[in-house]
C-alpha cells in the first residue's frame, strides 16, 4: 500500500516523518497536478493499493487525483463525480463520539442517503493525539482505534473489488 500525500499543507508527510515505528505501508508527497498525473499510473504497477490525501476538491491537485481514482470517500462526494464518472463514492464517518445520541442520529439518517456508508465508523478517540505527539501510529497500539483502522482498510478494499 502507498499513502500519496497532495495537500500542500503536507500533514501526512510531517507524520510519516515523526513516526518511530515500521509502518505497514509506504508514503511520498506528490502536490502538483502534473506529478500526480504522471506518476500514479506507474505507481499503480508496483502497489495494490494507492491511497491520496487530497486538499478541498476546488483544487487542480484534487482534480488530478480523482481523475485516476476509481473509489472517493467523503468528502469528494459529487463534484467529484462531474470529473471522473465512474467513480464510486462511499461515505466514511469519521470524529464520531461513540455511543452517543450523535451517533445514532447519524446512522439514522444516512441509511436513505444515495451514498452507501461505509459500515466501519472511525470513533474520536484521545489515542489520535498521543500518537502524534510520540511519533506513532495506532497500528501499534491493541485498542480499538487500531481494529478501527484496520476495518475500514478492508472496507476500502472490499469498495473496490465491487466495483472493480
Amino acid at each position: 500500500m502507498l499513502l500519496v500525500d497532495a495537500d500542500p499543507q503536507a500533514s501526512v508527510t510531517k507524520w510519516f516523518d515523526l513516526t518511530v515505528e515500521d509502518l505497514p505501508f509506504d508514503c511520498t508527497q506528490l502536490t502538483t497536478a502534473r506529478v500526480l498525473y504522471q506518476q500514479i499510473p506507474r505507481l499503480r504497477q508496483s502497489y495494490d493499493l494507492i491511497v491520496v490525501d487530497c486538499p478541498p476538491m476546488q483544487t487542480d491537485v484534487t482534480a488530478a487525483a480523482v481523475t485516476q481514482a476509481d473509489l472517493g470517500l467523503v468528502p469528494l462526494l459529487r463534484q467529484a463525480q462531474g470529473v471522473n464518472a465512474t467513480l464510486t463514492l462511499r461515505f466514511v464517518i469519521n470524529q464520531l463520539p461513540p455511543r452517543t445520541t450523535l451517533a445514532r442520529e447519524m446512522q439514522d439518517t444516512l441509511v436513505d442517503a444515495d451514498i452507501p456508508v461505509l459500515p466501519t465508523y472511525i470513533h474520536d478517540r484521545q489515542v489520535y493525539r498521543r500518537v502524534v505527539a510520540l511519533g506513532a501510529t495506532v497500528l501499534s497500539e491493541s485498542r480499538p482505534a487500531r481494529d478501527d483502522l484496520l476495518a475500514l482498510k478492508k472496507d476500502v478494499v472490499h469498495a473496490l473489488k465491487i466495483t472493480a
